[in-house]
């Protein structure tokens, strides 16, 4: 899989991708280009955590609380 992510304003972010299977697809398949509005939500930052591991999310959290205020 190709992605392309390109921002053409500060309010907008554009996103294309690129299938190429060889198992499934004869020739790549590329997808239109959607465009998303940054302008009307906010936008939150994700942590990629192991699950078992409470402390850790616990301390990201603290990290990222006064940033947000």
């Amino acid at each position: 899989m190709i992605e392309r992510i390109r921002r053409p304003s500060m309010n907008y972010l554009e996103y294309q991708h690129t299938g190429r299977g060889l198992e499934v697809l004869t020739k790549p398949w590329t997808s239109a280009w959607r465009t998303y509005s940054l302008g009307s939500e906010d936008l939150t930052e994700n942590f990629c955590t192991n699950n078992e591991n409470v402390d850790q999310l616990r301390k990201l959290s603290e990290v990222e609380a006064p940033k947000r205020k």
